[in-house]
């Protein structure tokens, strides 16, 4: 049976938050019309299921004598209440947020358009003193959404000025148009940075459009130097522009950011954090290895200051990203530890399981421990772009034990990339996969003292844009030379 929407909802409430939700469903303020006696009787009918929220024909008939009794069965009654309550569980969405933030701006603006429709005022330039006093506090510029707020009270304040038009003063339009200029270009930039980024990754054609964008300067010199936030954005544009970029430029943007980052609040730092990791990943893949120690301590740094996490938990892609930098630099011990400490801890529920014992696999594939590496590999880790994380670790290990299964495991995991949708499979991970099992192919078939053959070789994956494993692979054609 399909889940219902309300269900499909209600699952994802946190305990607390289906607690908050049936005080809400009891208010009359929300709750009134047709079925307003019901909807809490259904709602608690319901939540004896959580958190596996079973919902078939057995249980919506369970659920229906719950509520009416013996009364006879009305098709469709039980789902018009069901409509009620999802109604309900939308509002309450909306409306959660905010019930707890007495003094949140988005309540404070909502009461400064209120009291400048009902002409209070007064009132209107208290409230309007007390948001901007709370900017003041927060500190205005420390993202794209303090440029937001800050053109939202420009244009109240304008509105108000232009209601009280007496042919005097300029009604606020030059300080509207100023924020509207730094809320522009502070998007503009942000927006820039994450197609860019996402461009690294999935290989995507630049409109023309954006590139012209990308071609013109990026800001006026007077917001560049006014705002620390607009700087960093240019910052990381400089270095997401080049499909290589320079040792130098990163080394400017770390600057940069030890030179503001107290300037910025840690809420907003995390996110030009992200950015700066990327940017680093991005200069090590370019061949600038010397900045692979530098990634492991940024990431290390930012893993002890909770930069990386979630309700206390870490994606599963990027924890395992910092345990194969770590591997890479052979900070073993510290990568072991983290492993361990973190095997509860990674999101992706059921699969939580599968990410350890990847990582741990890993660990013990680094260290030289071949026979625990395959006993720790997960065999069909749930998303696909674990399971050929997982099948490419495994053609490394019966590489390195010299296994007679390996042509046999390369045959297979050729068949399975080209099984693999590209609905599925981003054309970057689908090239990256496929140039891996073709250059360790022409690996296996490369013997040892051929020298000219392994230059050949050598070469190729040098040359190789999109190559996964390029390090392992460069390091094991260079030792068939010897």
């Amino acid at each position: 049976m399909r889940k219902s929407p309300l269900i499909e909802l209600l699952q994802v409430f946190s305990s607390d938050e289906l607690e908050e939700f049936r005080r809400f469903v009891r208010s009359p303020y929300f709750n009134r019309g047709e079925f307003e006696a019901e909807a809490p009787l259904l709602l608690d009918a319901l939540v004896v299921h959580a958190p596996d929220w079973h919902w078939d024909e057995n249980t919506r008939r369970a659920t229906y004598e719950n509520l009416f009794g013996a009364l006879p069965f009305v098709e469709g009654k039980l789902e018009k209440i069901m409509s009620v309550l999802h109604r309900l569980a939308r509002q309450f969405v909306a409306v959660h947020p905010h019930a707890h933030q007495v003094d949140s701006f988005s309540q404070t603006l909502e009461l400064l358009r209120f009291s400048r429709q009902r002409g209070l005022n007064n009132r209107f330039q208290n409230t309007m003193q007390k948001l901007q006093e709370s900017m003041e506090k927060d500190g205005a510029g420390h993202d794209v959404s303090s440029y937001s707020r800050r053109l939202d009270l420009e244009f109240e304040q304008f509105e108000f000025d232009n209601l009280l038009n007496y042919k005097r003063g300029d009604i606020n339009i030059p300080r509207v148009l100023g924020a509207l200029n730094q809320y522009y270009h502070a998007l503009r930039l942000d927006l820039l940075n994450r197609f860019l980024l996402q461009q690294k990754v999935t290989r995507l054609d630049i409109p023309d459009d954006m590139q012209a964008m990308l071609n013109e300067p990026l800001l006026p010199d007077a917001l560049t130097q006014a705002s620390p936030v607009l700087k960093m954005e240019s910052a990381f544009l400089e270095v997401l522009k080049h499909d290589k970029p320079e040792a130098s430029q990163f080394q400017a943007l770390v600057d940069l950011i030890r030179d503001v980052e107290h300037d910025i609040k840690a809420d907003f730092l995390k996110d030009y954090y992200s950015l700066l990791r990327s940017c680093c990943i991005l200069l090590v893949n370019s061949g600038h290895m010397q900045y692979l120690p530098v990634l492991f301590e940024i990431q290390k740094d930012h893993l002890q200051h909770g930069y990386f996490y979630y309700d206390q938990k870490i994606p599963a892609a990027m924890f395992q990203n910092i345990i194969n930098v770590a591997l890479r630099v052979r900070e073993f011990d510290w990568a072991y530890a983290c492993i361990q400490e973190h095997a509860n801890r990674i999101i992706g529920d059921n699969l939580q399981q599968d990410y350890f014992r990847f990582n741990l696999s890993n660990y013990y594939f680094h260290t030289g421990q071949y026979d625990q590496a395959l006993e720790f590999l997960p065999h069909a880790p749930a998303d696909l772009e674990s399971q050929f994380a997982a099948r490419s670790l495994e053609l490394k290990i019966y590489y390195e034990l010299d296994s007679e299964l390996l042509p046999y495991k390369i045959d297979a995991y050729k068949m399975y990339l080209s099984r693999a949708s590209g609905k599925l499979l981003p054309a970057v991970s689908r090239e990256r996969n496929g140039n891996f099992v073709n250059l360790l192919s022409q690996l296996c078939n490369t013997r040892r003292g051929d020298r000219e053959r392994v230059e050949r070789l050598v070469s190729r994956i040098q040359a190789k844009t999109w190559v996964s494993h390029r390090e392992w692979l460069l390091e094991k054609a260079e030792s068939l030379a010897k």
